[in-house]
């Protein structure tokens, strides 16, 4: 369910054992590991010339890692003859803990710098633009030469989580993630801004009922068969479709508010409030009324 709190202040995260130190594996972010953010609102990743803002929903999110790393990509510059692009990326991952368990995971993966040839394409995206009938969603911009769009949802009975710097912040709260999520991935790509990928992921099991840990019962036949699956998704769906508006604004660097601060409330006036956060308890609830 898509909720828009008022001005927000850095909640307690029970127990963890939190931590505050530079981000040594990125220098396209502004703020450091173990940072804690008040959202919603922006925090901005990449260069000048190539800076995006990634949204940070409601509630309070963790820095769990920020790396930059360079990708290679092919081109044509002829009918024969294919030449490597290389791309300066940045991924940065968030987290958002009830007690000691991660909750949702966010993670945006960017060009850092802009881009040196336009005409490179984005495997990633392709993929997600392609159908798949078991996903519980997909979303996909009109075909359009010069922009694009994609959501994909789906389900994944034992999600690992990927990165040893994002491993290691965990270890250090003291946090764990495990059982199956629901993984939802984000796209845009345009010749002026490059690329960015949102990754959002939700583990039901934290929820009360043995039904939301149980792998089998996510396919996209089941959920349709469960009213409270059912109304899980559907409330997904309805905030990930709002995010999307607000991080298509981000990648294109065209939110104009200044950064949330560690540790401070979001702006009471924040053009991101709209955004809320996804509340699987208040579907439920909705649900069984």
């Amino acid at each position: 369910m898509l909720t828009a709190p008022r001005a927000a202040a850095v909640l307690s995260s029970g127990s963890l054992k939190h931590f505050s130190e530079p981000a040594d594996n990125s220098g396209a972010i502004e703020f450091g590991l173990g940072d804690r953010f008040a959202g919603p609102g922006p925090l901005t990743v990449g260069w000048l010339g190539a800076r995006k803002r990634l949204v940070v929903p409601a509630g309070e999110w963790v820095v769990l890692s920020a790396n930059d790393f360079t990708s290679i990509h092919t081109a044509s510059l002829s009918a024969s003859v294919l030449r490597e692009y290389p791309v300066k990326m940045t991924t940065v991952v968030l987290g958002k803990f009830i007690d000691r368990r991660l909750s949702a995971l966010l993670q945006m993966t960017v060009n850092r710098t802009a881009l040196t040839n336009r005409s490179i394409s984005w495997s990633s995206i392709e993929g997600c633009e392609r159908s798949d009938s078991a996903r519980l969603y997909e979303w996909k911009l009109a075909s359009l030469s010069w922009e694009r769009a994609c959501i994909a949802t789906h389900y994944v009975p034992a999600y690992v989580i990927d990165g040893d710097e994002t491993k290691t912040s965990l270890g250090r709260l003291t946090a764990h993630a495990t059982g199956a999520a629901i993984v939802s991935d984000l796209y845009f790509a345009d010749q002026s801004n490059g690329y960015a990928h949102l990754r959002r992921v939700d583990w039901p099991s934290i929820l009360p009922g043995n039904e939301f840990a149980d792998a089998n019962e996510w396919t996209a036949r089941n959920v349709a068969a469960s009213p409270s699956r059912a109304a899980y998704v559907k409330a997904l769906v309805t905030w990930l479709n709002a995010y999307r508006r607000f991080s298509a604004e981000g990648f294109r660097n065209a939110i104009h508010e200044p950064d949330l601060v560690a540790g401070s409330p979001t702006l009471a006036n924040s053009y991101a409030l709209g955004v809320g956060e996804f509340d699987p308890a208040s579907a439920l609830g909705s649900a069984a009324q």
